[in-house]
């Protein structure tokens, strides 16, 4: 019985450290992107015209988009 206690006592220590490091890292200033530039001056990749994207917004998913129009 003791050798559980300290397992889930160490797992719980564990978890709020990683809680707290996350925390950390989120807050940090430094962390938060403000400015991005797009090069456009050359070709990355070429599609087939036959290439289709898609793209969900979280806005979509979170109001049932999803759930509602893919079968």
């Amino acid at each position: 019985m003791f050798d559980k206690a300290v397992v889930m006592l160490f797992i719980f220590i564990v978890g709020w450290l990683t809680v707290l490091m996350g925390l950390r890292e989120l807050t940090r200033q430094e962390s938060y992107i403000t400015h991005i530039v797009i090069s456009t001056d050359h070709l990355v990749h070429r599609t087939d015209e036959r290439f289709l994207s898609v793209a969900l917004d979280t806005s979509l998913i979170q109001d049932g988009w999803v759930h509602k129009n893919i079968r």
